[in-house]
């Protein structure tokens, strides 16, 4: 009965100490100061921001095609032209590729990538604030590049 007791107190303490610090870790995406709504939330991994791959190509302006049989992913806008696919550490820009430090990942019926990525491929810029754990994704069209991110 007492290691009973112990192991309900440990499961009560991990509860009331975890649930909180989740709940403050949502992670906010902003493009162009708009903040964006996920189906699926975005995530961290290795310090890296993943989020819903049709959602943030689109917003981008990125016509997007999916290829279920390999996993991949391409989106072009202009002349521009990524494909990425789920669980390679490679990511094709304009035929160059790009090594990833995380590489797309399937998540609640969803493909998450990695937001920096993407956005700087299709030349927008990206901040991080950490005290607030929001990104920021500015397009070329939206930032003067000589001046810093607000």
């Amino acid at each position: 009965m007492k290691n009973f007791l112990s192991f309900a107190l440990v499961i009560l303490l991990v509860f009331t100490t975890c649930i909180p610090a989740m709940a403050s870790e949502e992670i906010s995406v902003y493009f162009n100061n708009e903040k964006l709504d996920f189906d699926v939330p975005p995530t961290i991994i290795n310090n890296r921001v993943l989020v819903p791959m049709r959602h943030i190509f689109e917003k981008l302006g990125a016509k997007v095609e999916w290829y279920d049989e390999t996993g991949t992913a391409t989106a072009t806008i202009g002349y521009r032209y990524i494909s990425i696919t789920i669980g390679s550490p490679l990511m094709d820009t304009q035929r160059t590729p790009i090594e990833l430090d995380v590489p797309a990942i399937a998540s609640d019926g969803r493909i998450l990538v990695p937001l920096r990525a993407i956005s700087e491929s299709f030349e927008s810029r990206v901040k991080w604030d950490e005290s607030t754990n929001s990104v920021f994704v500015y397009s070329k069209d939206f930032v003067d590049y000589s001046q810093e991110l607000p």
